[in-house]
């Protein structure tokens, strides 16, 4: 499971657990991106636009 594989960093909280629906929404997305990564965004750029739309 590719959501396991991000948790190295501990990122996922034991008191506040993410849904199944969730886990599996967050994988299929993961899956998506490998298939097509030319779809993404950097994050640089995404910053970018959104300082552009939002300021600061």
């Amino acid at each position: 499971m590719k959501l396991a594989e991000m948790d190295n960093g501990g990122w996922l909280d034991d008191d506040d657990p993410l849904t199944d629906e969730e886990k599996a929404f967050l994988d299929a997305r993961l899956e998506d991106i490998e298939k097509h990564p030319e779809k993404c965004l950097p994050w640089s750029g995404a910053e970018a636009r959104l300082e552009a739309r939002f300021g600061e």
